[in-house]
């Protein structure tokens, strides 16, 4: 069903895309790379989807969120997909995509006989664009193309003290290049080269083989290591899916890599009043109540934040918008125990708002999160 929403003509080129690609997992359509992913989880999400899609397939909006799928905005849709799906199996009677002075809200709901206005938005998640993602697969690359056929096992350490403006990726991958280049050139036994810049510092040392050696626990226990690559080849019979790789042995071992990143810091509390300024924004003019609603996974578990603290920055917007009855802090999490994905939410209500969302309401909302299964059309059993 969802493969026959997106088309066959975006499938085909996302198929394209994906041989041109040099790290697939990372540069991959993130609803592309579902499709492709034989996991419980990919599954289940791709199966919600489909149940958001047939709810709403008769929506007037419908085609606009079909294009906004295919683009980068994928999360930002499911996520104000799943909560127009929730709210209208809470009661509400829900249309996508309302009107409003600056554009469109992403939901409006009628409970009760009251209208609300909802904006929907999620935090950006690109853990796959973050350079802690992609910088050790382009290291570990560039390490291996240029030693090439040099069948010595290699110890490879790798800090970078700050991203380098311009094109990050190229100028870490030049750096692991010329550092590799060195190491291959080096005379002295056993071979060493060191190779750094204003940017990052990398040393390359030859060391003894030991394919069965678990480097994560003892090479990198009780160092500062943020990222540890360790190179071997395993044997497996022919018609061996690739996913049981890991059943066997390795065989030989080629190269280890640690890598040290520059400290990220984010402060949670900034980001979600600068995030929830911006939302609120989009609904001005919007005549009576609103609700925003911003899914935070992006940012952690924001669970174990201050309560007042947060409370305090929402306030910061909320106070001068009468109209906004509450917002609504989510955080998409992966359920092993029933296998589906669920919401946690906090909701704070504005005390400064005339309007309320009803606790009937509120309270079904809740009870249908985590007592019934969306997608298989009945309660959880008791032990789930």
């Amino acid at each position: 069903m969802v493969e026959g929403a997106l088309g066959a003509e975006w499938l085909a080129e996302q198929e394209r895309r994906a041989g041109r690609q040099r790290f697939p997992v990372s540069d991959a359509h993130k609803l592309y790379r579902l499709l492709q992913t034989p996991t419980d989880e990919a599954h289940a999400e791709i199966c919600e989807l489909a149940l958001y899609l047939r709810t709403f397939a008769a929506d007037h909006a419908i085609k606009s969120v079909l294009q906004d799928l295919r683009t980068e905005k994928y999360c930002s849709i499911l996520h104000e997909l799943a909560f127009a799906y929730r709210w209208q199996d809470s009661g509400a009677e829900v249309h996508l995509r309302p009107a409003t002075r600056t554009g469109e809200a992403d939901f409006g709901a009628a409970i009760n006989g009251l209208s609300f206005i909802v904006e929907a938005s999620a935090f950006p998640d690109e853990a796959f664009k973050e350079p802690r993602f992609r910088l050790p697969m382009i290291i570990a690359d560039a390490q291996s193309a240029t030693l090439g056929d040099d069948r010595r096992t290699v110890r490879m350490q790798v800090v970078i003290n700050a991203y380098p403006s311009g094109n990050c990726e190229a100028e870490i991958r030049l750096a692991a290049v010329e550092a590799s280049k060195q190491f291959r050139q080096a005379v002295n036994a056993p071979r060493t080269a060191s190779f750094a810049t204003e940017f990052c510092a990398i040393s390359i040392e030859e060391t003894e083989p030991d394919p069965s050696r678990n480097i994560f626990i003892e090479d990198a226990e009780g160092e500062s290591w943020d990222i540890c690559i360790q190179g071997v080849q395993r044997q497996i019979p022919v018609g061996t899916p690739i996913y049981n790789v890991l059943d066997h042995p390795p065989v030989a071992e080629s190269s280890r890599i640690f890598i040290k990143f520059p400290a990220f810091e984010r402060d949670p509390y900034r980001a979600i009043y600068r995030k929830l300024k911006r939302e609120a924004a989009q609904l001005s003019g919007v005549a009576g109540p609103r609700v925003v609603i911003l899914e935070t996974k992006a940012l952690g578990d924001v669970s174990g934040l201050d309560e007042r603290a947060l409370q305090d920055q929402i306030a910061r917007v909320a106070r001068s918008i009468p109209e906004l009855a509450c917002v609504w802090l989510t955080m998409r999490e992966w359920k092993v125990g029933v296998g589906r994905h669920k919401y946690r939410s906090w909701f704070v209500p504005n005390p400064d708002s005339v309007y309320q969302l009803p606790f009937t309401f509120l309270r079904r909302c809740g009870h249908r999160e985590w007592e019934w299964d969306h997608l298989g059309g009945e309660e959880y059993p008791a032990r789930a």
